[in-house]
């Protein structure tokens, strides 16, 4: 996974993983598969500054664009998709510099 995550082209450089939901297929009523074209998409971080982690909680309900890995193949380039619901932003514990164990879902059309 070589690449750089960005929001709204903003590199946040505390990011340790991605990781990618499997897509969802639901019925219709009348049986017939449908697929969901959103995807649910995970950023982790075991730390990260307050500064970059106030940066994305005021983006929380926002549509952002963002490079991560890509939802097909987790080993090609980074690509970057536009439209991107920023669903949660959380973290476990902080101090006064850093936020530990933070969590970030995005909703991304695909």
């Amino acid at each position: 996974m070589a690449g750089t995550f960005k929001v709204d082209g903003t590199t946040l450089s505390y990011i340790g993983g991605a990781v990618w939901d499997q897509p969802q297929v639901d019925t219709s009523l009348s049986l017939i598969a449908v697929h969901n074209h959103f995807r649910s998409h995970t950023w982790s971080a075991n730390v990260m500054s307050i500064a970059e982690f106030e940066t994305l909680r005021g983006k929380r309900g926002s549509l952002v664009s963002i490079q991560t890995t890509n939802a097909d193949d987790e080993d090609a380039a980074f690509l970057t998709y536009y439209g991107v619901r920023v669903d949660s932003v959380s973290m476990r514990a902080h101090d006064s510099l850093n936020a530990t164990g933070v969590t970030v879902s995005f909703s991304v059309g695909v």
